[in-house]
């Protein structure tokens, strides 16, 4: 930086610093504060503000890095619009000042798979915040598939469902039901075979 000697011998009975120098020229900042400062430097923003997290991006055509947790880490004092991922339910979800929901068509999805016919828990969901679930369930084995649709609901005790729209290529390969274990609300599913079978589920929830 080039400092003009007539700039510095201006005012003989100012003692010269870094503070006074900048103060005195062009009053581009105040060191003493933040507020004053941002003024100088003609920045809209507030001290504070500058200060508040923001959101990164990997490219300015890329993504945004959004926070991300499980249903616990969720905001204690949510504001309306705060947006997150879950990591529990795996789904984008929103608070809109009374509750927080599933958007962008935020399906939660869970995967599983037996190779026996004892009963398997193929989806969980917390059933302390969890009140009731639809849920569309594939089952795979080899190349036959057998899909169905659950609604599920319970009262913090006892689960409850009904089962429709079942469809299979050649025969159904597991048969379902539902239970609470602890805090969480299950869909368990009893193969027919002892043959490899893949589960997917697909729900909607209602919290609540």
């Amino acid at each position: 930086m080039t400092i003009k000697l007539s700039t510095l011998v201006r005012d003989r009975d100012t003692e010269f610093t870094t503070l006074n120098f900048l103060q005195a020229n062009n009053n581009l900042s105040d060191i003493g504060s933040a507020p004053d400062s941002l003024v100088n430097l003609g920045l809209t923003l507030t001290a504070s503000e500058l200060n508040q997290p923001k959101i990164d991006e990997t490219a300015t055509d890329g993504s945004a890095a959004i926070p991300s947790g499980n249903t616990a880490a969720r905001d204690s004092s949510p504001v309306a619009g705060y947006l997150r991922f879950n990591s529990e339910t795996v789904s984008f979800e929103g608070y809109d000042g009374i509750e927080w929901g599933s958007i962008g068509g935020g399906l939660d999805q869970q995967t599983a798979n037996t190779s026996s016919t004892t009963q398997t828990a193929i989806a969980s969901y917390d059933a302390t915040t969890i009140g009731s679930v639809k849920s569309i369930v594939q089952a795979k084995s080899g190349s036959e598939r057998y899909i169905t649709e659950i609604l599920i609901t319970h009262d913090g005790t006892t689960a409850v469902a009904t089962e429709y729209g079942q469809v299979a290529t050649d025969v159904p390969l597991a048969a379902y039901d539902v239970d609470i274990s602890g805090n969480n609300l299950r869909i368990l599913a009893t193969a027919v075979s002892a043959n490899a079978t893949d589960y997917i589920t697909k729900s909607i929830t209602a919290e609540e």
